[in-house]
């Protein structure tokens, strides 16, 4: 077993992490916002925000520096296909993650007290579809 081998475990492994991550969570706030129970949900975001910055970014993280090191050891060049779809990745997290989705969970939580009506109408599929929407 070589080290570009190695890497691409890595690779693999904190893809399904960072990608399965974001499903599971996208999928478990979506269903608490629909318990219309203002505890719940706000229970449920608070660990989804701890989750999403500590497990799903640092696996996106990891993601990007083993793919840059399989390209300089693997010679793959930053010209391909898959080199050029994982900075998309990236770049697609780093937006939604850290522009669009934390504002609006600091949002949603803070009115998860007083006004339930605005916070089941957010969640995380339907704010990644106004998103993307444009971008399709």
């Amino acid at each position: 077993m070589n080290a570009y081998t190695i890497l691409k475990f890595i690779h693999v492994l904190s893809v399904v992490t960072w990608i399965g991550g974001l499903t599971s969570l996208s999928v478990a706030t979506w269903r608490a916002a629909r318990q219309q129970n203002r505890a719940l949900y706000a229970a449920v975001l608070r660990q989804t925000i701890g989750y999403g910055g500590g497990v799903v970014g640092a696996a996106a993280g990891l993601v990007l520096l083993t793919g840059l090191a399989m390209v300089g050891i693997g010679h793959i060049g930053f010209a391909t296909f898959w080199v050029w779809f994982g900075y998309g990745g990236i770049l697609v997290h780093g937006l939604l993650g850290g522009l669009v989705i934390r504002k609006r969970s600091i949002v949603s939580t803070n009115n998860a007290a007083s006004n339930f009506s605005s916070i089941t109408r957010w969640s995380p599929p339907n704010s990644i579809r106004k998103v993307a929407k444009p971008l399709v």
